[in-house]
């Protein structure tokens, strides 16, 4: 291939991460928008929903919920904190890289990205939880 051909590549290779890595960060706004108004959701509903009862069964299931819902809701707030701090600790590798030329700045795995990730993912799943379990109790009473 000539060089003008890897400049060809290279740049719709460039082009492509950037749309890529745009879908990316839309589709996790969405998602953390999504669980923080659907839990905040559920957990009003469910409070409501509760009071309708004189005798409740399955009682356990739908505190339960609440606690899920709950923690679903905390996770994604502190997911938003670590996220800023996991692109503040980006730019600060990005200036030493670029600007100080330490070429292993990249290198290291940042713990508040793995944080991040594991409070997103961990949100989803508390909140699938959380309304299985509302399911359940509401499976219960009627």
């Amino acid at each position: 291939m000539s060089n003008n051909d890897n400049d060809i590549r290279q740049k719709m290779f460039d082009k492509h991460s950037e749309v890529s890595l745009e879908r990316e960060f839309y589709n996790a706004q969405a998602y953390d928008k999504a669980v923080l108004t659907l839990a905040t959701a559920a957990l009003g509903f469910s409070f409501s929903f509760f009071k309708f009862f004189d005798n409740p069964q399955g009682v356990g299931f739908i505190v339960t919920s609440w606690f899920l819902l709950f923690l679903a809701i905390v996770f994604i707030l502190f997911s938003f904190w670590m996220g800023n701090k996991a692109i503040a600790e980006n730019i600060e590798n990005a200036r030493k890289y670029y600007l100080e030329e330490q070429e292993k700045a990249f290198d290291k795995t940042s713990v508040y990205e793995k944080w991040n990730t594991y409070l997103n993912n961990t949100s989803g799943i508390l909140f699938a939880i959380g309304i299985l379990l509302f399911g359940i109790f509401s499976v219960c009473n009627i």
